[in-house]
């Protein structure tokens, strides 16, 4: 059997990066990329990704409904009574508020 030489030197293993650890990094900056905003709004669904907003987990809730109005062609004001919710995954919801009773 032969060992693999770097520069005359033996090639140790443990400084080749694993395919499996290359990617989860993969997979977890596509993640970060592709967090989408789900919304509700005038009665249907729609999953736009966040990076066509230009926002992410620390935008405000004023910045996020001013980019979701300016996305939607509508007044700012229509998402005065929504609420946003922020989800571990990085996900956002913009929903009406709920109203019991």
């Amino acid at each position: 059997m032969t060992s693999s030489k770097l520069n005359g030197e033996p090639l140790s293993w443990s400084l080749i990066p694993h395919a499996s650890s290359l990617f989860h990094e993969e997979e977890n900056m596509a993640m970060q990329m592709d967090n989408l905003i789900h919304i509700r709004f005038e009665g249907r669904s729609r999953d736009i990704p966040q990076g066509e907003l230009d926002i992410g987990q620390a935008s405000s809730d004023g910045e996020i409904k001013r980019a979701l109005a300016r996305f939607l062609e509508v007044p700012e004001a229509r998402f005065r009574d929504y609420v946003i919710d922020r989800h571990e995954t990085g996900n956002i919801t913009v929903r009406p508020e709920a109203v019991f009773g």
